[in-house]
């Protein structure tokens, strides 16, 4: 017998069922959330840290209701529900990002800022779910033309990839630390 607490390796079935059912609800109610704070809110600093929010809710939610639930001991199912929880996040914010874009209205502001107002379609945005070609192709073409700018310029190209990879690591990470973290704290085995 260990002198100190090791985590048993253990999860029950039921965990992975809680991870699809947080995965199919709490995890797309907290994409839309993001997906209208960062389109309405045009402060690039401030959105750094709305999408480390936004990382940190992911997590904290399979933590909860996926790991911490389903009695999940076991580390590296842990960082799989993790990681997938955050690509399925930034999946659902894609698609409803893009929808906003497709329904772009009016602009309001001047040179320097400004917000244009957008609604959501939730059949379009279920379209844009179940059809990845075509989420990705807008987001191609959303890459090339860009939506937002700094200083007066569209940012778009290399330049909005590195953005977009950087809001990708702070989502995953986040998404992974939490569950992670959970699944090593000390857990009693005896019903």
């Amino acid at each position: 017998m260990s002198k100190y607490y090791q985590a048993s390796g253990k999860s029950s079935p039921t965990s992975f069922l809680l991870f699809i059912l947080t995965s199919v609800i709490a995890i797309p109610v907290l994409a839309l959330a993001y997906t209208y704070l960062i389109w309405y809110i045009p402060f690039i600093y401030i959105n750094l840290f709305i999408t480390a929010g936004f990382g940190f809710a992911v997590g904290m939610a399979i933590s909860h209701l996926a790991v911490k639930t389903g009695k999940v001991r076991n580390s590296t199912i842990a960082i799989i529900f993790g990681f997938l929880g955050g690509l399925f996040a930034l999946y659902f914010s894609w698609a409803i990002w893009v929808d906003l874009v497709i329904n772009a209205g009016e602009s309001y502001g001047n040179s320097r800022i400004g917000i244009t107002t957008s609604n959501i379609e939730f059949l379009q945005v279920f379209g844009l779910v179940l059809q990845p070609d075509t989420l990705f192709n807008f987001i191609s073409e959303i890459n090339k033309t860009g939506t937002w700018g700094i200083r007066g310029g569209t940012v778009s190209g290399t330049f909005l990839t590195i953005i977009w990879i950087i809001e990708l690591l702070i989502i995953l990470i986040l998404s992974i630390i939490f569950p992670y973290l959970k699944a090593k704290a000390p857990f009693c085995e005896v019903d």
